[in-house]
């Protein structure tokens, strides 16, 4: 799902972001979207895709003091899909924030 999302370098770091987020959805619908397809973008040459919409429920905020640095980069880069505009809004600008990575779309 978001396999594509990320450089291959970041394969770990991924999969432990997305193993921590709640499994728990709004209104119990699908995690992702998938009929409305994905946003995709181009960073040095690499296609990075991402489901439209993320339905998952918002993650409790002292988890991130447990992630690293990429790994907070690439849960607030999964949560600026939420299908919820406060949680996008909130995650947007964690990243900005933050010096984020070049592969980091906000």
């Amino acid at each position: 799902m978001f396999d594509n999302g990320f450089p291959f370098v970041c394969d770990d770091a991924v999969n432990r972001v997305i193993s921590i987020i709640p499994p728990k959805t709004y209104s119990n619908v699908n995690f992702v979207t998938s009929d409305t397809g994905d946003v995709i973008y181009f960073v040095e040459g690499t296609q990075i895709s991402f489901p439209y919409r993320f339905y998952s429920i918002d993650i409790e905020d002292f988890v991130l003091l447990e992630l690293s640095y990429t790994e907070r980069m690439i849960l607030h880069c999964i949560y600026t899909r939420s299908c919820d505009g406060y949680v996008r809004e909130k995650h947007i600008k964690a990243l900005l924030k933050e010096d984020f990575p070049g592969w980091a779309i906000p």
